[in-house]
C-alpha cells in the first residue's frame, strides 16, 4: 500500500530513544535498544521496537510457518506505537492494537506489530492466539488470497483455534475488539468452534494449549 505521510525516521528514533531513556535511565536499557536498533537496520525495517520477542513467540511462530509452508520472513516487532505515533504511525496501527503489515522495503518481510501496553497485559496463551490470528493473515496477504472483511477474520479464527481453545480468543476479543458486529461475529463463530470440538471430542478439546 502507499506509505502516508509522517515523521520522518530520524525524528523517530529521536523521539523513541527519549521516551525510553526517560522511562528507563538504565545503561543496560541502552545497550539492548542498540543491539535492537542494528538488527532492525539490518533488516532493513523502517520502524523501530522498544521489546525484543520473547524465545517462545518466535519459536511458535516458525512453527505456524512450518504448519503453512510459509516461505517469507516474518518479524515480531514490540513498542509503543500508539503512544509515539497516533495519527502519524503509517502503518495503520493508530486503528489496531497488534496489526500485520507487509514491509515497505522487501515483499519477504512481514511485520507484526504489537502495542506495548496491549503486549504486556496478555499470558502466553493469549499471546499465541493472537499470533496464529495473524499468520493466517500474513499467509492469505503472501499468497494474493485475502478475503476483506468479515470472512478473512473468521477464516483466521478458524485457523488459530489449531493452536489455542476457542476461549482464549473469545476473551480477547469480548475485552478488546472494539467494533460490535464484528466481535459478535467473531464470538459466535467461535462458540460454534466450541460445540463441535465439544462434541467430537469431548471436555479435554477445551484445554488445548499452544504448547
Amino acid at each position: 500500500m502507499p506509505r502516508e505521510p509522517g515523521l520522518s525516521f530520524k525524528t523517530l528514533l529521536v523521539i523513541l530513544l527519549v521516551t525510553t531513556i526517560a522511562q528507563t535511565p538504565s545503561a543496560l536499557m541502552l545497550v539492548s535498544m542498540s543491539k535492537m536498533f542494528d538488527a532492525i537496520t539490518r533488516a532493513k525495517v523502517e520502524i523501530l521496537a522498544t521489546q525484543e520477542a520473547s524465545e517462545a513467540e518466535v519459536s511458535f511462530v516458525n512453527r505456524v510457518k512450518n504448519d503453512l509452508e510459509l516461505n517469507k520472513r516474518v518479524l515480531i516487532l514490540i513498542g509503543p506505537y500508539k503512544r509515539l505515533y497516533g495519527e502519524d504511525f503509517s502503518y495503520q496501527l493508530r486503528k489496531h492494537l497488534v496489526f500485520v503489515e507487509q514491509s515497505q522495503t522487501t515483499e519477504e518481510l512481514f511485520l507484526i506489530l504489537f502495542d506495548k501496553t496491549f503486549h504486556d497485559r496478555l499470558n502466553q496463551e493469549s499471546v499465541n492466539g493472537i499470533l496464529a490470528h495473524e499468520m493466517w493473515h500474513i499467509f492469505t496477504m503472501a499468497s494474493g488470497k485475502v478475503r476483506p472483511g468479515q470472512r478473512e477474520e473468521i477464516d483466521a479464527d478458524d485457523f488459530a483455534v489449531r493452536y489455542v481453545a476457542p476461549d482464549v480468543l473469545i476473551a480477547l476479543y469480548r475485552t478488546y475488539e472494539g467494533d460490535n458486529s464484528m466481535r459478535e461475529a467473531k464470538i459466535s463463530n467461535l462458540l460454534r468452534q466450541r460445540q463441535t470440538a465439544y462434541d467430537a471430542d469431548g471436555p479435554s478439546t477445551l484445554l488445548r494449549t499452544g504448547s
